[in-house]
């Protein structure tokens, strides 16, 4: 079984916790799947995107950080086709707390991350165990995983069940 490197790039810590705990909750346990690396400054972002090409980049968006991010991801994801990148929006953003309500981010937000490239959006901390159902698709045909931008016709081939190896 392949083991992926996942990058939880955040500030205090939360997204990674909380994944470790999902994990812990799996059965089979899913750590044997993942190789979870936490990172809070940018520069060693790209460094480690530069070595593990391939794998899951998580990125926390505060509404504070929010511009910033939204100025280097692009070319972060055109940089590296094979690492997917998933969002992590934090709800309650705690640099400002008095903003209340169910997000702190407009839902045409999701979608220009959408068009950056990032492959999902998590709004919660309960919802990582998406992030592991990906590396779970991901050792089950990591050709399909790594295989970088294809056309539709090659993406439909590779999910046929009955295709060649």
């Amino acid at each position: 079984m392949n083991r992926l490197t996942c990058i939880v790039f955040e500030r205090t810590g939360s997204w990674a916790a909380a994944l470790r705990v999902q994990i812990a909750r799996e059965s089979p346990p899913a750590t044997s799947r993942l190789r979870i690396v936490e990172l809070r400054h940018l520069p060693d972002l790209r460094r480690q995107l530069s070595q593990h090409s391939a794998g899951i980049a998580l990125i926390e968006i505060r509404q504070s950080t929010a511009a910033d991010v939204l100025s280097w991801l692009p070319d972060m994801i055109s940089r590296h086709p094979k690492t997917r990148f998933i969002s992590l929006l934090n709800r309650h953003d705690t640099s400002r707390p008095h903003e209340n309500g169910p997000s702190l981010f407009p839902a045409e937000f999701v979608e220009v991350l959408r068009e950056c490239g990032v492959v999902d959006t998590i709004e919660s901390l309960r919802h990582l165990g998406r992030v592991i159902e990906m590396a779970r698709l991901s050792s089950t045909s990591p050709a399909h995983f790594d295989s970088g931008p294809q056309s539709l016709e090659q993406w439909a081939c590779n999910c046929l069940p009955w295709q060649d190896s």
